[in-house]
């Protein structure tokens, strides 16, 4: 896993994540693990990297959930801060594209009791894209749905950094 990278990120007041070089230093950061909102500490020394941590040592947070959940929070914010995504090629059938957005929401409910994407992002055109996350380990929904031919994008966490 790549726990330096994504505990260089925490989220703050606002519900916003945030980079640990953009905010005040231990305590005073103000800021929260996305998962377990427990209190975090920002360590911007000169000897170590710069990186956020978990305010007790004694309550034992998993870091595995709260790394997940952390990089779920960031692909969220930047899908709604670029309002863009990037589609590769699929074995040829669809063709490499970059599909601009005019509005998008996070956790918002879609109607649906089954299954919530994580995102649901419009286009000028006004076609919707429902976006969910997921790692290769992991499979939030073990039966299949179906979005009624709405297009559905999975986006796999699994090696991002």
């Amino acid at each position: 896993m790549y726990y330096e990278e994504v505990f260089s990120w925490a989220e703050n007041a606002e519900g916003k994540m945030v980079h640990v070089d953009t905010v005040p230093n231990g305590k005073r950061c103000g800021c929260i693990c996305p998962n377990c909102h427990e209190q975090l500490v920002a360590r911007q020394g000169d000897m170590n990297a710069h990186g956020f941590a978990h305010l007790s040592h004694g309550r034992g947070a998993n870091l595995e959930i709260c790394y997940r959940v952390t990089l779920l929070k960031l692909a969220e914010q930047i899908i709604e801060t670029q309002k863009r995504i990037h589609v590769p090629s699929y074995y040829g059938i669809y063709k490499e594209t970059d599909i601009e957005f005019v509005d998008v929401k996070i956790d918002f409910r879609f109607e649906r009791e089954d299954r919530q994407p994580d995102v649901i992002a419009t286009t000028k055109e006004n076609q919707k894209y429902l976006i969910v996350f997921c790692f290769d380990d992991y499979v939030r929904h073990k039966q299949s749905f179906d979005f009624h031919n709405l297009t559905c994008l999975s986006v796999n966490l699994t090696r991002q950094n």
